[in-house]
């Protein structure tokens, strides 16, 4: 699926002489799923239909299902040597997050980003030590000198909810992006990540499937709709359902799965973006579709990649504009087709001018986190997250969104692979689309673009590899050596 070359992003030559090693964790490279494990997971998968059904009317399952996931989370966290197990419950909050918030509030409202804070920090802390995370404190400390704007002239009650709500995104996308830049992860592993992302996100679609089912009745508009959304926000439920359907993409473009796995992934792909439809919200099929079509801008140039693309993308076309399109078209009165004709940007273009001219007025601290609000027309916060961080934080801010996209474009070019690039490129565009459809609401984006950022290493078939690490001490510069050898 990936590459048999090292990601040059971590050679330290590229670096200037004198600068501390950047180590990079090979993980042990592990074998391909087999039929039979690829069963097992396609089962986890579909038992999460029930489980979402239940934890609707059993808050207690919800507390017990994220405190686990927390709590394993951060269990795995001190074992140096597994940290593909960090990655992989931190994969299952992020699709759980939404479900979390749309079932019941038995966890706190932001508790996937802090919990992915605390998992991520733990690993860091217990494979590197505690220099490990200075340098997303450094980044995330640009945007606290403006927290004293907002100390001073917020309410004391609101205090403590707008500072979380608006720092804990940047917080959770500075360590995501700290713990991946440090792991090299196999297909195998990637593959696992992505299934245990769809996992719960299947629990999401089956509340939206029985809320449907079960409606006496259906009114549809031209605006996002609650009823087919589970009766949370359509927004940050189309977005969820999105990123499911593009984690099934990925899956069917594994190298080892087999065809009746890859079969029944193709049919979870079009259910769940048919679902991420009818939500009336367009940022979660818009997010999934272009940073589909940013990967099949990479994938066309590997051989292995077009032998899936010729047999999927005329299925997929054909499947979806003649066959699923038209009925979710006629389902919906014809109210959808003109749902997704519309070329507004739902006051998102408005809310985006009035943070520019905040920033304009105090362009170097800016408003304080959580202050634009209150300075905005209607008093509704931002959706974009790149005109809140100037609005809010000023020229902090800019520098900030700089950091962001130098580092995003410099782990796309890179990237040693087509294969590699895609994966990079369409995690990187995802969450930025997300960022400038709604900000940063949940932790989504933050794992995407930490996704981004890892090192993607392939064993080749019957060969293994091993990564030797030599310090050239004058220099100081990491020299990467690779062997291969027969496997035994």
């Amino acid at each position: 699926m990936f590459t048999s070359r090292l990601n040059p992003a971590v050679l330290l030559s590229a670096a200037p002489p004198g600068a501390a090693a950047h180590h990079v964790v090979a993980m042990p490279v592990s074998r391909p799923l087999s039929a039979k494990e690829q069963a097992w997971w396609l089962v986890f998968i579909a038992l999460h239909a029930p489980l979402g059904l239940w934890m609707q009317s059993q808050s207690i399952v919800v507390f017990v299902q994220g405190t686990f996931a927390i709590l394993l989370g951060c269990w795995w966290a001190l074992d140096a040597s597994r940290s593909d197990r960090v990655a992989y419950v931190a994969a299952y909050m992020v699709g759980s997050e939404v479900l979390w918030r749309m079932v019941t509030d038995a966890l706190p409202w932001e508790s996937a980003k802090y919990g992915l804070v605390v998992v991520f920090s733990a690993a860091l802390v217990n494979r590197f030590g505690l220099k490990s995370l200075l340098a997303p404190a450094l980044c995330f400390a640009l945007l606290l000198p403006s927290a004293a704007i907002t100390i001073n002239e917020a309410i004391p009650s609101a205090l403590r909810g707008m500072l979380s709500f608006n720092l804990s995104g940047p917080l959770s996308l500075a360590v995501s992006a700290a713990f991946f830049s440090r792991i090299e992860l196999s297909p195998a592993m990637v593959l696992r990540v992505f299934l245990l992302l769809v996992a719960p996100v299947v629990a999401i679609g089956s509340i939206v499937v029985f809320n449907i089912v079960t409606a006496e009745h259906l009114e549809f508009t031209f605006e996002s709709n609650f009823a087919t959304s589970g009766g949370f926000g359509p927004n940050q439920v189309s977005l969820a359902l999105g990123l499911g359907a593009l984690s099934c993409f990925w899956c069917l473009l594994a190298r080892d799965v087999r065809w009746p796995a890859r079969t029944v992934l193709f049919l979870l792909m079009l259910w769940l973006a048919s679902q991420c439809a009818l939500t009336f919200s367009r940022g979660g099929m818009l997010g999934a579709s272009v940073s589909a079509a940013v990967a099949l801008a990479f994938l066309v140039l590997d051989a292995d990649a077009r032998k899936k693309l010729v047999l999927v993308l005329p299925l997929l076309v054909t499947l979806g504009y003649f066959i699923i399109w038209p009925a979710l078209v006629n389902f919906t009165g014809g109210n959808l087709a003109v749902r997704y004709g519309e070329t507004g940007l739902s006051r998102r273009d408005e809310l985006g001018s009035e943070d520019i001219d905040l920033w304009m007025r105090s362009p170097v601290l800016g408003v304080g986190p959580g202050m634009s609000p209150r300075h905005h027309r209607n008093g509704v916060a931002s959706h974009t997250e790149f005109t809140r961080l100037l609005a809010e934080h000023g020229f902090f801010g800019a520098v900030a969104i700089g950091l962001l996209v130098s580092l995003g474009l410099r782990n796309i070019y890179r990237a040693p692979s087509p294969h590699a690039k895609a994966l990079v490129a369409s995690a990187f565009a995802w969450s930025l689309l997300f960022m400038v459809n709604s900000a940063m609401r949940t932790v989504a984006p933050s794992f995407m673009y930490g996704l981004s950022c890892c090192v993607f290493a392939y064993a080749a078939k019957g060969s293994a590899r091993r990564i030797e690490r030599v310090e050239d001490q004058p220099s100081r510069r990491l020299v990467l050596r690779r062997r291969q050898s027969s496997a035994a």
